[in-house]
């Protein structure tokens, strides 16, 4: 299972990293135990690793006379044996690949301040691949574990997603990481559609009055068929430009839809019986297949 090195918890100053090694090797320690895999290992681009191993001394003395010592010595050998350069990564699958062509084709940013908007690359990658980000506890900002990253696509689509960024020990019993690893153990399933119990007829069917609307509602109460979905909360925004069924998926179980065949590219919000953002993305190709008016 691999994880991501979050660069943007870097500290501008070298030595409040090298002080922060220490938690980040045991944050690591602790998360191990809790993920229950062997094989767990963390991805970081080649700048992050470097910038990461330059803060700690070799086995040579580069002329200076003194020794790297103990401490320091085991700290690189944990980052030598658990980081591995992200690009070189020799494990990935096949449906890696269709999630690094998502990566390649998008922009990934976050908002730490409201003058200061940086890309999140680690972030994204944890994103499009269904994992996580561990990190320096460096600031204020990543105190706390889930993060609201913005995509921007090829077609200057916008969508938000939430993406975890480990830098505390605490972090692992708070709720977003306990259902993110939930979602990893075994074969995932989906909700027994009966779960539902409501009537097609009876499930709400609510949309803005605008432009579309019997159109909205009309393909509302078509996807109030489906068991797995429990009603329509909402229409969005137009997306003219977009040529996909499905733009985002929630943990909460909301799935947003984009009627692409029409001009406007009219979306609706639907809520399903998604328990977690991994069960809400399998309903969502469920819905995809019975309801892509254009696949």
């Amino acid at each position: 299972m691999a994880v991501y090195f979050n660069d943007l918890t870097l500290d501008p100053n070298p030595s409040q990293n090298k002080l922060l090694l220490k938690e980040f090797q045991r944050v690591w320690a602790d998360f191990s135990i809790v993920a229950g895999k062997k094989d767990s290992r963390i991805l970081a681009n080649e700048e992050a690793l470097n910038a990461l191993l330059s803060l700690l001394q070799d086995d040579g003395d580069y002329g200076t006379g003194v020794k790297s010592n103990a401490a320091e010595m085991e700290l690189r050998h944990f980052l030598l044996t658990v980081l591995n350069r992200q690009y070189q990564d020799p494990s990935v699958e096949e449906w890696e690949k269709e999630a690094e062509d998502r990566f390649w084709g998008s922009e990934f940013s976050i908002n730490i301040k409201p003058s200061f908007r940086p890309e999140c690359k680690a972030m994204g990658w944890a994103f499009v691949n269904g994992s996580i980000t561990l990190g320096l506890q460096s600031n204020f900002f990543w105190k706390k574990c889930e993060h609201c990253i913005v995509e921007t696509d090829l077609e200057d689509v916008k969508q938000t997603h939430n993406v975890l960024c480990v830098t505390d020990r605490r972090h692992l019993d708070e709720e977003p990481l306990k259902k993110w690893l939930e979602c990893r153990k075994g074969p995932l399933k989906i909700p027994t559609p009966e779960t539902t119990g409501i009537p097609p007829e009876k499930k709400p069917v609510k949309v803005r009055d605008d432009h579309g609307r019997e159109v909205l509602e009309e393909f509302g109460r078509k996807l109030n068929r489906s068991s797995y979905v429990t009603g329509i909360v909402n229409s969005t925004e137009w997306h003219p430009k977009c040529d996909r069924f499905i733009l985002d998926c929630r943990a909460d179980g909301i799935v947003y839809v984009c009627l692409h065949w029409t001009d406007n590219g009219l979306g609706l919000a639907v809520q399903t019986t998604g328990r977690g953002k991994a069960q809400t993305e399998l309903i969502a190709q469920k819905l995809e297949e019975e309801f892509d008016h254009g696949s």
